[in-house]
This record gives C-alpha cells, structure tokens and sequence, in this order.
C-alpha cells in the first residue's frame, strides 16, 4: 500500500515525462515513415492509401453517429426488444466489423513501416529505468507475472484514466475490478483445458533444429491474409 502511494505521488511529474518520451518516438516513426514514403515515389500506393483513408474517416463519423443514436434510444426507456433499438444495434455491430476491417487495411503499407527497434535493449532499458520487472525475481520468478516501478505506475495510470474517459464516461459503460488469475478448476468446467489449445511454431536451422522465440500458428496466418489483402505480398 506504501509502494502505490508512493508511486501515485511521482506519478504526476514521471508520468508527463514518460508520455512524453512516447509521444516524441512516435513524432520520429511517424516522419521517418513520411520520409521512407516520399523516397519510395509509389503515386498509385499514396492515392489508394488517400481513398481508403478518406474512407476510414466517413466510417469514424457515421459509427459515431450511431453509437449516439443507440444512446439517446436506450436513454429514452425503451424497452430491450424494441424492434427500432434491435435495428440499430445490428447495424452498429455490422459497421463495427466493417471498420475493423478497412482499418487494417488503411493501417497497411503505411501503418506498416516502422522504425527498426532493438526489442531486446529496449526491454532492458524499461528494466534499468524500473518501468517494471519480474515479480519475485530473486527467487527466479514466475513467468507472466510482473511489477511495475513508479514511471511504469504512471503510465498505467494514465492508460486506465483515457480507458475510463472513452468507455466509462463517454459510453456509460460500468467499471469492475476483477481477479487476474482465474482457478484451474474454472477453466476445466468451462471446457477450455479440455477443447481449446493453440498450435505453436518455431523456426528450424539449416541442420533443422528448432530456434527462435514460438509464434502462434493462427497469428502467423492472420498476419499472412492481412499481407494480401492489402497488397504487400503476392498469392505465392
């Protein structure tokens, strides 16, 4: 309890020092990515990129509007089966999925390039800085478990707060705070230890042998279709 107040009262000055350490890399990937573009000359890429980005804003206006009529019916009482309020959920739900999909395709070439990042230094400058770190590490840890320092409190504070700006304030969504470990017997009630499991590959040597971290198989797979749908990479 001492900890979290302790790293609630840093929060205010690290927390605007750590957005904005993240708001300048973003500023960098974001002209390195411009620059890239510009150099590349591709005028057919940059005016389909245009049209289905002018698209993406259409879709944000009208999902907007919806989102607020479906409000304004559930504000007036009526009743959770009224034909008029069904209607529009459904169209909310369908325009919902549509503009999932056009934004991974607006988020293609372009959202697609970023600037080379040493995963690995990085991950060791958020644990030099105590952003974080293994929980109970000098006992070997526990894998998926992990603490956060007092600039790492800050920026989950700040997540949570624009969390609870979108959903909680501006949607009238209700907050709870549940447990972040589930029991394994509700897992095995539920079917999941028994029927759902993930296929998980590595990457083979030239003598064959396993290397590399695992990917999920159905990850690798979506990242392929969404390669093809928005033409970076051909059929074969």
């Amino acid at each position: 309890r001492t900890g979290r107040v302790t790293a609630r009262a840093a929060g205010g000055r690290v927390g605007w020092r750590a957005c904005h350490a993240v708001g300048t890399w973003h500023a960098r990937a974001a002209a390195h990515a411009q620059t890239r573009n510009a150099m590349s000359g591709d005028g057919d890429s940059d005016a389909e990129h245009e049209k289905r980005a002018e698209e993406l804003r259409v879709m944000d206006e009208r999902l907007t509007a919806l989102k607020d009529e479906v409000r304004e019916l559930k504000a007036s009482g009526v009743a959770k089966d009224d034909a008029a309020l069904l209607e529009k959920v459904a169209a909310l739900k369908r325009l919902v999925v549509e503009h999932k999909t056009l934004t991974k395709l607006v988020a293609g070439p372009k959202g697609a390039e970023r600037l080379d990042v040493d995963r690995v230094g990085v991950e060791q400058l958020l644990k030099r800085r105590f952003f974080y770190a293994p929980s109970f590490e000098l006992y070997g840890g526990v894998a998926g478990f992990y603490d956060y320092g007092p600039p790492g409190c800050a920026v989950q504070a700040n997540v949570l707060a624009l969390w609870r700006q979108q959903f909680v304030l501006g949607e009238d969504l209700l907050e709870v705070d549940c447990a972040t470990v589930t029991a394994s017997r509700v897992l095995e009630a539920s079917g999941h230890v028994e029927h759902f499991f993930d296929y998980m590959v590595r990457e083979l040597d030239d003598d064959g042998h396993e290397v590399g971290e695992y990917f999920r198989a159905d990850h690798l797979l979506e990242e392929r279709m969404d390669e093809l749908l928005s033409g970076r990479a051909s059929a074969t």
